[in-house]
């Protein structure tokens, strides 16, 4: 009999922890922590398309906590009521707006909360935040996709369509032309590649033109700078006292031709005394007589004695 209920007692304390150990699995696989205390908030929703009890809430790309449930309100606008858990290390401002958005295309959903960093003031515990939706992915890309698509099928079909023109335009005489043109531009290609050639010389001689116009305007600039100095030079002249003195000059000049006019001095006298003319011709006269009766009779004038 004891027996018998020892072993109900073991059987009974090994199923009550079996269960407690898959209580406990359930917990830590959906993410709560019974044993550390959260924040609750409240945002309400027209629709929760894609997500569930358990869904991830984000800010600024860190996992901050998670969707707890969801409850349908009935009211227009604000029909689904979910609740959201969330760490109480993390102050959310009061400017907080959460949103149901993609996470990627096999991700899911999540809830994202937007403007929520800040100095305060915070939201308090069962606050509600206001809530936005964001399409699903699959009518995102629908509504983004589909119309491309449209015109990527119609950018086709006149594709399709030009082919089939060009198509029927080659015949065999069309060919040959197309081949002949081909032709044509190949040589005309050489002929440009030829003539590139020829101009790579003319080019180094315009370069050489280049440099020897350089180096004149150099030459230029530094006839300039002499011209300049020059002018500089003949600005510092003073040509007023240049004039006064030409102007001196000038007057003591007619003074002395206005003395020797009215025969002042030797040299007016000389001009002016016709007496002393006649004196200088007289002696000119007597001294031409002089030179004349010398080379006549030489020994009158001169005497040689031998010693």
């Amino acid at each position: 009999m004891k027996a018998k209920k020892r072993k109900e007692w073991v059987i009974g304390l090994f199923t009550l922890i079996v269960l407690i150990l898959l209580v406990g699995s359930y917990i830590y696989l959906k993410g709560e922590n019974v044993f550390k205390p959260v924040s609750r908030y409240y945002v309400k929703f027209d629709n929760v398309d894609g997500l569930y009890v358990g869904n991830r809430v984000m800010l600024n790309g860190l996992g901050i906590g998670k969707v707890s449930s969801m409850q349908y309100t009935g009211r227009a606008g604000e029909a689904i009521l979910v609740e959201l858990q969330v760490s109480p290390d993390y102050k959310l401002n009061g400017t907080a707006r959460a949103g149901i958005i993609n996470s990627g295309l096999i991700g899911g959903r999540v809830v994202k909360l937007f403007d929520a960093v800040g100095s305060g003031p915070f939201l308090k515990d069962n606050d509600t935040i206001p809530g936005r939706t964001e399409g699903a992915l699959a009518e995102s890309l629908e509504e983004t996709v589909g119309p491309l698509i449209i015109r990527v099928d119609t950018l086709i079909r006149g594709l399709t369509m030009l082919t089939s023109h060009v198509n029927g335009l080659m015949t065999e005489e069309n060919t040959t032309h197309v081949s002949e043109i081909v032709a044509n531009l190949s040589v005309t290609a050489g002929q440009l590649a030829g003539a590139s050639k020829k101009l790579q010389p003319i080019l180094s001689n315009v370069d050489v033109a280049i440099g020897n116009v350089s180096s004149a305007a150099v030459a230029a600039d530094s006839a300039i700078g002499g011209a300049n100095e020059i002018i500089d030079s003949l600005r510092r002249i003073d040509f007023g006292a240049a004039v006064a003195s030409l102007e001196k000059a000038s007057q003591s000049a007619d003074s002395l031709l206005m003395a020797l006019q009215r025969g002042e001095g030797t040299a007016g006298k000389l001009l002016k005394d016709d007496e002393i003319y006649r004196q200088a011709q007289s002696a000119i006269a007597s001294l031409d007589s002089l030179v004349t009766d010398i080379k006549r009779h030489p020994k009158r004038y001169i005497r040689i004695s031998v010693f």
